[in-house]
């Protein structure tokens, strides 16, 4: 009756499908070119550079997981991270949802942990997939923010990304579409070029209207407004 769609940034395909979506821009995303050998120069601000810098000279140790062994570490990091944050139920996740997706076929899932006398200060879950690297969950000890781990993560993912043949690591955009969200602003420090913006669309059509009209018309009767919600009479599940 109806559908909505997410493109993914890297397809660069949501234009094509204009014939069948109604196709919105939602926000620009940041993704690093992993090919390009001088990246921390091109692509780095000089701020990237020093907050990587700070975070080693403070003794923070980047440990590569490859086996993800200290997921039963990451997971509550991860709860604590977004409490502090107040992020939305959104990025809460089930339990069971760090484990499928370690078994997710096609994939390979990597945590980079930053630790300090080896305790768990920060880390980040990396998913692998053909020659593309997704930068996905992120955690640090709000006591350690000081420590500035996510710099040195991500220079340290990157640097594995190149070293195993990814020609890409996307690192997505930030938690709203503002411009000036604090997330896509440090994400921005990593692809500070025009060629690391990657546009993120939306698509969405109604192919029953009638039905459709009818839902959106007893959603409305029960006092669910759109706000740009769509499809409106699901807002309310």
């Amino acid at each position: 009756m109806d559908e909505f769609v997410r493109f993914h940034p890297l397809a660069e395909n949501a234009l094509d499908f204009g014939g069948l979506y109604e196709i919105a821009f939602n926000r620009h995303t940041i993704a690093v070119d992993l090919t390009d050998e001088e990246y921390s120069e091109t692509q780095f601000t000089p701020n990237c550079r020093n907050m990587i810098r700070k975070a080693l000279k403070k003794g923070v140790e980047i440990e590569v997981d490859e086996e993800c062994a200290r997921m039963a570490e990451f997971i509550p990091l991860y709860f604590k991270t977004m409490d502090k944050n107040h992020a939305s139920s959104y990025y809460y996740f089930e339990s069971d949802y760090f484990d499928h997706l370690q078994h997710v076929e096609g994939c390979k899932v990597i945590l980079i942990n930053a630790l300090l006398e080896n305790k768990l200060i920060g880390s980040a879950l990396f998913i692998l997939s053909g020659e593309k690297m997704h930068y996905h969950l992120s955690s640090t000890d709000p006591e350690c923010y000081s420590y500035v781990t996510s710099y040195a993560i991500l220079a340290q993912a990157i640097e594995y990304g190149r070293a195993h043949s990814m020609k890409c690591l996307h690192l997505g955009g930030g938690v709203s579409t503002d411009e000036k969200d604090s997330l896509f602003k440090f994400k921005h420090n990593f692809g500070r070029m025009e060629k690391n913006l990657k546009d993120f669309y939306t698509g969405k059509a109604v192919f029953l209207p009638n039905e459709y009209a009818q839902l959106c018309a007893i959603a409305q009767e029960q006092g669910i407004e759109s706000d740009g919600f769509f499809p409106v009479y699901r807002k309310a599940h």
